[in-house]
């Protein structure tokens, strides 16, 4: 977060928000003709997440460059965006599925994303202008010899690996358990909708 942080500082949103687009739909692109498991890790582990966070650190970044009384209701509806991905897609995606397979599902979930980021970028701008200045090292490596960071940042980790593993387990621990297979591919929803 630390080197988006600079770059944004020094360039400004433009160019995060390009660079996120292209890691970000050419890894869900990428995913959809996928046949090894290498490859899924690659596009769907490594390259859209990338992007996807290039892409969610600008916004948040320019949401503060805006708003100084309402900022956090501003971040608020900006983080809820997540949450209403999280109700479209599953449900789009199991009843794509079945009818179109695999690859045609995650490519047309990728236009649809490559039109939205299309609009995030011709619409996200910063108010502060840039303000260029020299990185260095230490800039990165000092906060490791603090230990609230460390321990902080540690916590952070334990935390959302305690959160996002059950939900990425819900569906098939739903159907281990006898719940409808119908009902089951629906609890993701559920979930997303209720953050």
């Amino acid at each position: 977060m630390l080197i988006l942080s600079q770059v944004f500082d020094n360039y400004g949103p433009k160019w995060l928000l390009l660079i996120g687009t292209c890691l970000h739909i050419f890894g869900i692109m990428m995913t959809s003709i996928s046949t090894e498991y290498y490859q899924f890790l690659l596009a769907q582990g490594i390259c859209s997440p990338l992007g996807a966070s290039f892409v969610f650190s600008s916004a948040l970044s320019c949401t503060a460059t805006w708003f100084e009384k309402r900022r956090a209701l501003a971040f608020g509806i900006v983080s809820s965006g997540s949450s209403l991905g999280g109700v479209v897609f599953p449900t789009m995606l199991s009843r794509l599925f079945p009818s179109i397979g695999f690859g045609w599902t995650l490519r047309i979930s990728g236009f649809i994303v490559l039109a939205l980021l299309v609009l995030a970028n011709l619409t996200v701008r910063s108010r502060i202008k840039n303000v260029p200045r020299p990185v260095k090292l230490s800039d990165y490596t000092s906060p490791f010899s603090e230990i609230p960071f460390v321990l902080l940042m540690l916590a952070s980790c334990c935390g959302f690996f305690a959160m996002l593993v059950p939900i990425s387990y819900v569906v098939v621990e739903a159907q281990e358990d006898g719940v409808n297979r119908e009902l089951a591919g629906y609890l993701l929803t559920i979930l997303n909708a209720a953050r």
